[in-house]
């Protein structure tokens, strides 16, 4: 079982569980996004540091990748049994005016061909 005091001693800023849910992406303060398992306790993907803290994490349907949207307006895609960045994208025009509040949300059409972005206004 994983424990509270294992998974980060920074602050944390969204958890998504996989669909089998047998692993936990976790994000934190620091703008790192790291993977557990939630059977044995242990981390098993500690990914590079983001250039922006992520604010939301979401797992495509058949748990094989993992997105992630940040305060940066950056959205991020990781394989989710690596860790490695698969994809990253930005919108610069966001940070502009009124839209600065980063990403809102994200999440995968059911059949994980299409993500979909909401940004905070």
């Amino acid at each position: 079982m994983l424990s509270a005091a294992a998974v980060s001693r920074a602050l944390v800023l969204t958890t998504s569980f996989s669909p089998d849910g047998k692993t936990l992406a976790l994000a934190d303060i620091d703008k790192k996004m790291t993977l557990w398992d939630m059977e044995t306790g242990e981390q098993q993907i500690n990914s590079l540091g983001t250039f922006g803290a992520i604010r939301h994490l979401a797992f495509s349907s058949d748990g094989t990748l993992v997105a992630g949207g940040s305060l940066n307006n950056t959205i991020y895609l990781w394989n989710a049994q690596t860790g490695d960045e698969i994809a990253q994208w930005s919108n610069p025009d966001r940070g502009e005016g009124p839209y600065t509040g980063g990403v809102n949300d994200v999440a995968f059409s059911p059949d994980g061909k299409t993500l979909v972005v909401a940004y905070a206004d």
